[in-house]
């Protein structure tokens, strides 16, 4: 028995304790060396074939050291690449190949030359210029022939603004709180009371928005995000993109995203209490059976969100930036209507004419999320 325990330690110093002992000093060489670039691809990955020769032409013009690991049919090149993958912190849903790896910093994917290839080629620029500790992401784009660039990091407040404002403007919240500014009037309500009212029904949806973006993040974190979960999302997304979009041409035919026909009885009954707890009780149903109208746009935020690891505070925080450009527009509304700048039959009659444009844009934006999810750029 001793004799066979010393035969098994005796076969791990010879065989598998350099294969241990190697894997340790390629990740420990790796971050302490700035000046090195790991490079894991897969044999037959088409992004990794692309990647090569700009990784070629890096080499040639900065003279620079590239380490290069197959890992799709080397078990220990994978086993290596997940030591890497684990000590960087790379976010599950980013895990593949290819996969580039220069002192403290990591980037995965590759498109092309222009758009990956820039951030690969700043990263090796700024390692080798002694600068490889803040890692700086950019999300880059062009609109008519101009260049933009966007960290990644402070996208993720420009990104909230854009699309809580975009939510903001969906007809479902729309119709009911016009109707209500409508019914306002139509009873002689006092300026006050109009403002009151308003105020309430925008808080109440203000808080329930939250509550609700806060569940489904925390229901992603507990299912675990994994790369097919952000997949089952972006084709949700597209679904719901194409069937507002359809809408934009052709509305009233075949399915349509916006309050189910049964809850609109309820809703109204509950406005023509026209007193602050039936207006609280309205704001409540309507943010649930709303859902299904504008789900897609915080769907969307709160799986970005997910995907960055963030915080508890942080993701609240984030949640609560989104909110307040959600609210925007209805209190845009309620004050037009205070000082009547805007009659409420007149808001109604703009709902009706810009709501299928509403539908499309809103449509657009789901879908250009949805690809940018698939393609790893948000």
């Amino acid at each position: 028995m001793r004799n066979s325990i010393l035969n098994f330690f005796l076969l791990f110093l010879i065989v598998l304790a350099p294969a241990v002992l190697a894997q340790s000093s390629c990740l420990q060489q790796a971050q302490s060396n700035s000046s090195v670039l790991y490079f894991f691809y897969g044999d037959g990955c088409p992004h990794c074939a692309a990647a090569e020769p700009f990784l070629r032409s890096l080499e040639v013009e900065y003279n620079l050291t590239i380490i290069a690991h197959e890992t799709w049919h080397n078990e220990t090149n994978k086993q290596v690449f997940q030591e890497f993958l684990t000590s960087y912190n790379v976010p599950s849903s980013s895990r593949g190949v290819p996969a580039f790896f220069m002192g403290s910093r990591y980037i995965i994917g590759f498109d092309n030359k222009d758009s990956k290839g820039k951030d690969l080629e700043d990263m090796v620029t700024q390692c080798l210029g002694g600068n490889c500790t803040s890692s700086i992401n950019v999300i880059r784009f062009s609109i008519f022939g101009k260049n933009f660039e966007i960290s990644k990091d402070s996208s993720l407040f420009l990104l909230g603004a854009i699309l809580g404002f975009a939510d903001g403007f969906n007809p479902c919240t729309f119709a009911i709180l016009i109707f209500l500014m409508s019914y306002l009037f139509t009873i002689s309500a006092s300026k006050q009371k109009i403002l009151k009212l308003g105020l309430v029904f925008t808080a109440v949806i203000f808080v329930i928005y939250i509550m609700i973006m806060l569940g489904l993040v925390n229901l992603l974190a507990f299912v675990g995000f994994k790369v097919y979960g952000k997949i089952i999302i972006s084709a949700i997304l597209i679904v719901m993109g194409l069937i507002n979009v359809k809408d934009f041409f052709w509305h009233g035919k075949g399915p349509s995203l916006e309050i189910p026909g049964f809850a609109r009885p309820v809703l109204e009954s509950y406005v023509k209490k026209a007193t602050i707890p039936a207006i609280i009780i309205l704001a409540v149903i309507l943010s649930f059976v709303e859902l299904l109208c504008t789900l897609g746009l915080p769907l969307a935020y709160v799986t970005i969100l997910s995907e960055r690891s963030l915080s508890a505070f942080s993701s609240f925080m984030y949640i609560v930036w989104y909110n307040v450009f959600y609210i925007a527009p209805l209190l845009i509304i309620i004050g037009l209507v205070y000082f009547f700048v805007l009659e409420a039959d007149k808001a109604e009659e703009y709902r009706q004419k810009l709501r299928s444009w509403m539908k499309g844009i809103g449509g657009l934006l789901m879908i250009g999320l949805a690809l940018l999810m698939l393609f790893g750029w948000l």
